[in-house]
């Protein structure tokens, strides 16, 4: 008996031609239970009728684009919106509390607390938080990091210098005079560097289950000389800031173990620390 060659790869590409799958995701369509029965069809065809398949796969293709765009259509919910927003009576000066009534996405009204500062300025951004990246002649690029003991939390925490925005400033001037009050960083001064703002972020929200608190991240780049030794902090009454100097290639490790010892360390500082180290991987 002759043995046809192709037989053994038109039933293979029959095999691959998964029309189930397609009646799965449109069940009740027509257009499906008809390519269903030209498949059967098709597992006997001869060589001529294989090119089909091709012409089969763009219908069906077709047959669940649509599908995804009519059950898009059909449960796409409404938009959540606040209804309102009460403020409720504290003695406190720096945090206002919250109860705020909203509408979700199927339409029931929801009440949710909050604390937010009462020291925003018109600018509509709380804070700024400095990744300062320090340039010297003969070392590897570095950055800061401070620590700094933080009631709320009941330790010491480990952060990126940071401070809230005055009326009237933007970002970046923040970003540069925090950096020289927490530092020493930053004036132009002999020893102290030649900072310049890199990037500002977009507006950045932290902890939004809680609070509508939001923040700039900002990079200032910092020019060291070969034999400029470190800067005098000009810290604020009340401040107790220590401040550390890292190369930036050890962020990670360094962070790791500051909370082997006990310290807390902020999300912020840890998710860029994170992210270059998996930038590392080979997976990357």
């Amino acid at each position: 008996m002759e043995v046809d060659p192709d037989e053994g790869l038109r039933k293979q590409r029959t095999k691959r031609f998964d029309v189930a799958n397609a009646l799965k995701e449109n069940e009740g369509r027509k257009g499906a239970r008809l390519y269903l029965s030209k498949e059967i069809q098709y597992t006997v065809a001869p060589e001529s009728r294989l090119q089909h398949h091709s012409e089969d796969l763009q219908h069906v293709s077709r047959i669940q684009m649509d599908n995804r765009k009519f059950n898009s259509m059909t449960s796409k919910a409404q938009q959540p919106e606040i209804i309102s927003r009460e403020e409720l009576k504290t003695e406190s000066k720096w945090l206002k509390l919250e109860k705020i009534k909203w509408r979700d996405q199927d339409g029931k009204e929801r009440m949710w607390e909050a604390a937010n500062r009462a020291t925003r300025s018109k600018a509509g951004v709380d804070s700024v938080h400095i990744l300062a990246l320090l340039h010297h002649p003969s070392r590897p690029v570095s950055t800061i990091i401070i620590e700094q003991y933080r009631p709320p939390i009941g330790s010491a925490v480990v952060e990126l210098p940071a401070g809230l925005i005055d009326e009237g400033e933007d970002a970046a001037t923040t970003a540069l005079r925090e950096l020289y009050e927490e530092t020493g960083y930053g004036s132009g001064k002999a020893g102290q560097g030649n900072a310049e703002v890199g990037q500002v972020s977009s507006v950045l929200v932290k902890d939004p289950g809680m609070t509508g608190a939001n923040m700039n991240l900002v990079t200032v780049n910092v020019e060291l000389g070969a034999n400029d030794p470190e800067p005098d902090q000009h810290l604020e009454p009340g401040e107790h800031i220590i401040r550390r100097v890292v190369p930036l290639k050890e962020l990670y490790s360094r962070l790791q173990n500051y909370a082997e010892r006990g310290f807390a360390v902020d999300a912020l500082v840890a998710s860029i620390a994170m992210g270059m180290e998996l930038s590392k991987s080979e997976s990357f």
